[in-house]
């Protein structure tokens, strides 16, 4: 069976430069496949291995083709089990793709995620100031990341005020709310101002500061940044 899923594969040049371990795990499919109380498991396999082709950047076209190529191999190596199995792969097919497009699209959401943090502008103005532009959506990595540049900037010249400004930034949250409350905690800025500016709800964003436990008495809110740096 499997031999003759490599032939066709490699008639299809949807083989791989990782031959050797392909060859096992598509082995192993035909085990599972083989044992109808098992194909929960491998159905579990195939969503995993098409997220991971979606992730990698396989074309899902290959994915496909390697499948298919599985569907051939099966209709030709043992024609008595087909009727029961082929139907099976066809689904696996769909769950195969489906999970392909989603490992794409963690793909493509990790790539902008980088970036973003790369490219999130951090420096020092005049007045003792370090501001920091965040943009894109407010999730850990990038808040972390933008945080310790912020850090980084702060402690190489004498600053006494960070300003954050939220206008290219997705709605702030709690989480957000946590990192400024850290921020203010830092002995490094201790008895320096936050400053926020381009808010889409400064109450809302103060209210959730406040659970934080933030110290409001650090904290300054404006509408742009320009009115810091005007």
């Amino acid at each position: 069976m499997v031999r003759a899923w490599v032939a066709r594969a490699e008639r299809d040049r949807v083989l791989g430069r990782e031959l050797e371990a392909l060859v096992a795990e598509v082995a192993g499919w035909v085990e599972l496949l083989l044992e109808p109380r098992d194909r929960e498991e491998l159905t579990k396999l195939l969503a995993l291995h098409g997220r991971a082709a979606g992730f990698e950047g396989l074309p899902a076209s290959v994915l496909a083709l390697r499948l298919m190529a599985l569907e051939e191999a099966w209709a030709t190596a043992a024609p008595d089990t087909a009727p029961t199995v082929l139907p099976y792969l066809r689904t696996l097919l769909r769950v195969a793709l489906d999970a392909h497009s989603l490992g794409a699209a963690e793909a493509r959401e990790l790539r902008h995620h980088r970036a973003l943090r790369d490219m999130t502008p951090v420096f020092r103005a005049a007045g003792g100031r370090v501001v920091a532009i965040l943009l894109g959506p407010l999730v850990p990595e990038l808040l972390d990341a933008a945080m310790a540049r912020v850090l980084h900037t702060y402690a190489g010249g004498e600053c006494s005020t960070i300003v954050l400004d939220l206008l290219g930034a997705e709605r702030d949250d709690a989480r957000f709310a946590d990192t400024i409350a850290a921020l203010l905690a830092e002995p490094a800025v201790r008895g320096s101002t936050v400053v926020l500016t381009g808010l889409s709800d400064p109450a809302r964003t103060e209210a959730l500061l406040r659970d934080a436990r933030a110290e409001l008495s650090r904290v300054r809110v404006l509408p742009r940044l320009s009115d810091v740096l005007g």
